[in-house]
C-alpha cells in the first residue's frame, strides 16, 4: 500500500522499542472497553504480531528529523538544530 508523501519504516516496530511499548496501553484499553477477542489474542501473542505493524511518517517529519540528527553532530544544541532544519527545509 503507497500513501503518497508519507513514509514507512520497518526497523523501528522491535520487542522493547518505544513505539511497541506505545502500542500496547492503547490497545490493552481496547481491549478493556470492547472485549476484543482478536486484541486480546494479539496481546497474548505481542512478539508474534509485532512484526505485522508498521510505523508510518510523513516524509518531510523523516527529512527534518534527519537535519536536526547532522545539525546535532555539527555541535548545535537541540533547539539550535530544530531552527537550522527549519531553514534547511526552506531550500528544499
Amino acid at each position: 500500500m503507497q500513501f503518497p508523501g508519507w513514509l514507512l519504516t520497518r526497523n523501528s516496530m522491535l520487542p522493547g522499542s518505544s513505539l511497541s511499548s506505545l502500542m500496547i496501553t492503547p490497545m490493552t484499553r481496547h481491549v478493556a472497553a470492547t472485549g476484543s477477542p482478536l486484541g486480546k489474542e494479539i496481546l497474548e501473542k505481542f512478539v508474534i504480531y509485532l512484526p505485522n505493524f508498521k510505523k508510518i511518517m510523513p516524509r518531510d517529519y523523516n527529512r527534518m528529523r534527519k537535519e536536526i540528527a547532522k545539525a546535532e553532530e555539527k555541535g548545535f544544541s537541540h533547539e539550535q538544530a530544530e531552527a537550522e532544519a527549519f531553514y534547511a527545509s526552506l531550500s528544499h
